[in-house]
């Protein structure tokens, strides 16, 4: 037997509905016109959605859209051998855009044109024009799907000159957020697309370096280090202990400090050193021992092992500000973050969703920084404490808050505390 599909609504349920239609004065004509009416502004909703989409990554008009720090993220060669071995000493490298200026910061020579080191290059009044991506496709006969640019993505071209010499085009994709420069070959008569680099660039913070705007005893970022002051304020306010031991979380540590080697248990379940890291661990018991007083280490070469590595830990804070700070910055300044950060911890790697809770927070104390924002920076320095896995606040212990407005001061009023702890 064959059993007929049953109806949505039985008569009885469509009878009533039409009767309540009938009720409340409104007939099958309205009830069509509204039908129709509702159908057009669900259109007209969808159309203004999209257009508000399409306005979300509209092409930049000129440079002045394009301002900030950028870092270089991926090189991709768009012919030939896809090996890019001999150029990704590139990689995070870094580039200041303004509006009328491209610098590159680092030592950075781009592929078969100019020496390009720290040097900056001029733009056409900071004109960028679209275009349409088919110039700019990475393919070839044997790999059709090998596209740098989708087709339906909108770009927009600049140039660059060095001495009015025309050095290279950049590109901006506003779906990558990124910019991408050409970088000829060797022996390339122009910058047609024959063979060469596409270097792609990802914007680390939207406050260009303004290399004209030094101020008297401001210091740029890439020549930023550390006082003998800011290690002097450090060895006053942290604990030393000039041999290996183990901290809460089962890490290895020396002097102040100093990461010899992590909890295995905290890298992965399971996990083990490999040996170089064993042997590097039996290194620092033989010679600086595991309690006060044992090992084969002198006092004096305990001391001078101690600030070596205070030194070297310092440095790699030091390296994230040149990294991330924008801004030229006074010494006092400069020690005051450094003193901070050996605190807080300055491991924040990268800006974004995937950093770490306190990471996020190093990142915004940079940002303070990099608007000149000295009273924001003093109350971050004050109040910000330190995140738990959980992300929940950890008190300040006794002796913090003491120490952060003493940091605070020297970073807006220059003034090195001595001593930096009440009782000490």
């Amino acid at each position: 037997m064959i059993r007929l599909p049953q109806p949505i609504f039985s008569k009885i349920e469509i009878g009533e509905f039409v009767y309540r239609l009938s009720n409340s004065g409104m007939n099958i004509f309205q009830l069509n016109m509204n039908f129709k009416l509702f159908t057009l502004s669900i259109f007209l909703s969808l159309g203004v959605s999209l257009l508000a989409q399409d306005k979300k990554i509209p092409l930049p008009s000129s440079l002045a859209d394009l301002e900030g720090l950028w870092e270089v993220t991926k090189i991709e060669q768009p012919y030939g051998s896809p090996d890019t071995s001999s150029v990704q000493q590139w990689l995070g490298k870094k580039v200041s855009v303004s509006q009328s200026k491209i610098t590159l910061l680092d030592e950075f020579e781009l592929y078969g044109k100019l020496n390009f080191v720290g040097k900056e290059c001029d733009t056409k009044n900071g004109v960028v024009r679209p275009i349409s991506f088919q110039k700019y496709s990475k393919y070839d006969v044997a790999n059709k799907d090998s596209l740098i640019f989708k087709s339906d993505e909108k770009l927009a071209l600049g140039e660059f000159f060095c001495k009015t010499t025309p050095f290279a085009e950049f590109l901006y994709v506003p779906k990558q957020e990124s910019i991408v420069i050409y970088s000829p070959a060797p022996g390339a008569a122009n910058t047609s697309l024959s063979s060469g680099f596409f270097v792609f660039l990802k914007r680390i913070s939207k406050t260009p370096i303004n290399t004209h705007s030094v101020q008297t005893g401001e210091i740029m970022p890439t020549s930023f280090n550390f006082s003998d002051k800011a290690v002097d304020a450090i060895i006053d306010l942290e604990s030393k202990r000039d041999f290996l031991y183990q901290d809460s979380n089962g890490n290895y540590i020396f002097g102040y400090g100093h990461l010899v080697a992590a909890n295995p248990q905290l890298v992965r379940e399971g996990f083990e050193h490999p040996q170089e890291v064993k042997d590097e661990i039996q290194k620092f018991k033989t010679k600086f021992g595991t309690g006060s007083g044992n090992g084969t280490a002198t006092q004096q070469e305990r001391d001078e092992a101690v600030e070596m590595y205070l030194r070297k830990d310092l440095g790699i804070i030091i390296n994230n500000m040149k990294k991330f700070i924008t801004v030229p910055l006074t010494q006092n300044k400069i020690d005051a973050i450094v003193i901070y950060l050996f605190w807080r911890g300055s491991y924040a790697t990268k800006p974004g969703p995937d950093e770490t809770t306190n990471g996020k927070m190093v990142f915004e104390f940079y940002q303070l920084v990099n608007t000149k924002n000295d009273s924001g920076v003093a109350t971050f320095i004050n109040t910000r404490m330190k995140k738990d896995v959980d992300g929940k606040d950890i008190k300040f212990s006794l002796g913090h808050p003491d120490r952060h407005a003493k940091t605070a001061i020297l970073y807006t009023d220059g003034v090195y505390a001595n001593p930096w702890l009440n009782g000490k």
